[in-house]
């Protein structure tokens, strides 16, 4: 009878420890202090106002996303001034290794990402859930990687979307 309880117990748990469901990302809401919906008083004079219409945090807050340190946080707001994407740059990544390193933190705090792009130079991951939006990317930036977290609802999402179309 231990034997099969034995048996059972190893085939369920890693199941279960497998990494977070991608529900997280709704309940986290943002990222660290910056939750969706806040309004841009909430960061009043920490805020450089940008001529693409994004904001440059300019506080001391949220120094380290998933254990590396951070270069940059650009914050965009809706028409209502809420919150609606957040974009942290990251330097300094060891290689491609490095940056699927990275990306199996971020799956332990929010689950298994949802698709995945690789090309030689660059790198990236996407986190769909159904309030919040997560890409990763990345790409080669001489010895080392560079990469962005992009934290959007889905209006933003689609927005930054359309907009890097119009690029194209």
């Amino acid at each position: 009878m231990r034997y099969l309880l034995f048996i059972a117990i190893i085939f369920i748990f890693p199941s279960s420890s497998r990494g977070q469901s991608i529900d997280k990302l709704d309940k986290a809401n943002g990222f660290k202090e910056f939750k969706f919906g806040k309004t841009k008083e909430r960061w009043d004079g920490e805020l450089k106002a940008l001529k693409n219409g994004a904001y440059r945090y300019t506080g001391k807050n949220a120094l380290a996303a998933f254990g590396s340190s951070i270069h940059k946080i650009y914050l965009k707001f809706d028409t209502a001034g809420q919150l609606s994407g957040v974009y942290i740059s990251v330097q300094g990544l060891i290689g491609k290794s490095g940056v699927k390193n990275y990306k199996r933190i971020i799956s332990l705090a929010y689950g298994k990402e949802n698709k995945e792009e690789e090309k030689d130079d660059a790198l990236t991951y996407y986190w769909h859930a159904s309030k919040v939006n997560l890409v990763l990317y990345s790409w080669a930036a001489g010895s080392t990687w560079d990469a962005e977290l992009h934290f959007t609802n889905p209006e933003q999402y689609a927005a930054d979307n359309k907009q890097a179309a119009g690029k194209e």
